[in-house]
């Protein structure tokens, strides 16, 4: 498992952490309508709507701006705890039928994109060559039906906060290059639930104030340079560096205005872990909206940036290796 995140309570122990992301860029070839003879749809997003193939040579062939088709794939794994069994779900394994769309182009909603029965989705993607486009992914899943929500309450006593379990990823910036192996290790609402309650028991707990609410949560991880999905080391975090406002330039820390809490070598939050541990995890809490950039920072070594763009109607962000915050420390796991 990548990257396990244990909340610890009186209750069962759920399980909430870093969620992967991996990047592979390849080259993508001008779109030439004699490349293509699938009927796999097409995403145009400088009409703001939906083509097939064909229609997507016809805007080709036109006197419009040279075009480029640009492949997005990747998959949805799997993630967390069964709240009743408390057995991990199987590690790799694919989260089928989840909904797949831009969050900067709401009409992409209407493609209807679903991971396969492997977690797997796939869309391409029709723009003009010489303009890159700002995305980030959405992705939704209702996992539970009513009954098997009455019981987690009954079950718990915890009112259930999520219906269905919806996760903003970082920006990334969208050329004429294929995306594809991006991943993302998707909760169920039940888990997040019982989730997000032991946060907010364990934030009042440490800050003395009873009537904190957690409205959004921001995970990232501060990883080693090698740090990926695809790589079976662990722990791949960076002990020893913080992460930084990339616009003020100030350390975050559990006391910082912005709750900044680190993981511990355990993959515990804790408001007394300062600075990343070998595992590497951050989360932060009711960012506010906006587009957040973030780094890192620690003697010896560069970091790369991230942004969010945090907006009101999204509860979860997550970004992890190699689309986390990610530096050029070669050392080994759980090595300085």
């Amino acid at each position: 498992m990548h990257h396990r995140t244990v909340w610890r309570t009186v209750r069962p122990s759920v399980v909430i952490g870093s969620l992967a992301v991996l990047l592979w860029a390849c080259n993508t070839p001008i779109f030439d309508a004699d490349q293509r003879s699938d009927r796999t749809p097409v995403l145009d997003l400088e009409g703001q709507r939906l083509l097939s193939a064909d229609q997507a040579s016809l805007q080709a062939s036109g006197d419009r701006p040279q075009l480029a088709l640009v492949t997005l794939s990747g998959k949805v794994f799997a993630f967390g705890v069964d709240v009743f069994s408390g057995e991990f779900k199987e590690h790799g394994a694919g989260e089928a039928d989840t909904h797949v769309w831009f969050a900067e182009h709401p009409f992409t909603r209407l493609l209807d994109l679903r991971s396969d029965a492997d977690g797997r989705w796939e869309v391409r993607i029709l723009k003009r060559a010489d303009r890159e486009i700002d995305l980030s992914i959405v992705y939704q899943k209702d996992f539970a039906d009513p009954a098997t929500e009455q019981l987690f309450e009954s079950a718990t006593g915890i009112p259930l906060r999520f219906h269905d379990v919806t996760v903003r990823s970082e920006t990334f910036v969208v050329t004429d290059r294929n995306l594809t192996d991006r991943a993302i290790q998707l909760p169920d609402e039940l888990y997040l639930t019982a989730a997000v309650f032991d946060v907010e028991q364990a934030i009042r707990a440490a800050t003395g104030d009873a009537d904190y609410t957690v409205d959004n949560i921001l995970v990232t991880t501060i990883g080693k340079a090698w740090a990926s999905m695809s790589d079976d080391r662990l722990p791949h975090g960076d002990p020893g560096a913080f992460l930084v406002d990339v616009e003020t330039g100030e350390r975050l820390l559990p006391d910082s205005p912005l709750l900044t809490l680190y993981f511990t070598r355990d993959v515990v939050p804790d408001p007394g872990q300062i600075g990343a541990s070998v595992d590497g995890g951050v989360a932060l809490f009711n960012v506010p909206p906006g587009r957040l950039g973030l780094s890192a920072i620690k003697p010896g070594f560069d970091y790369g940036t991230i942004a969010f763009d945090v907006a009101e109607e999204y509860t979860l962000y997550i970004s992890s290796p190699p689309q986390a915050i990610i530096g050029t420390n070669p050392s080994a796991p759980g090595e300085p």
